[in-house]
């Protein structure tokens, strides 16, 4: 993935929620709980990339910070990620292999750790 996008629709749907939501935890101290591994492969979509983010993005935080409470603010990363995400540059800027490994990976390994290379990153604050 072109090393702009990833980190453009991690900023655009998480910064503002995360920032506000969740404690003060990267999770790097975090065990790999395996969470959102082994999914099957959608095509290529925002809508796909989105929901995905957001569903990774409620349980990363609630991991990092144990607290319960945040369940739910998934679905706002999702809009806010869905309003902001082009469909012909996320196309153009992500291989098959990337794509499979974002879906394959645990959601730590995915977004938190970048393991798909593709400058996914997360911060819980």
């Amino acid at each position: 993935m072109k090393a702009g996008l990833w980190g453009w629709v991690v900023l655009s749907c998480l910064t503002v929620l995360l920032a506000s939501a969740c404690g003060g935890s990267d999770g790097d101290d975090v065990p790999d709980s395996g969470y959102g591994a082994k999914q099957a492969v959608p095509a290529i979509s925002c809508d796909a990339l989105c929901t995905r983010e957001g569903d990774c993005s409620e349980h990363l935080c609630i991991e990092n910070t144990n607290n319960p409470n945040l369940t739910g603010f998934g679905s706002a990363v999702t809009a806010i990620c869905k309003a902001q995400c082009n469909e012909a540059m996320l196309a153009s800027s992500i291989n098959a292999q990337q794509w499979n490994c974002m879906f394959q990976s645990s959601c730590r390994a995915a977004v938190a750790h970048d393991v798909c290379h593709i400058n996914a990153s997360f911060l819980c604050q």
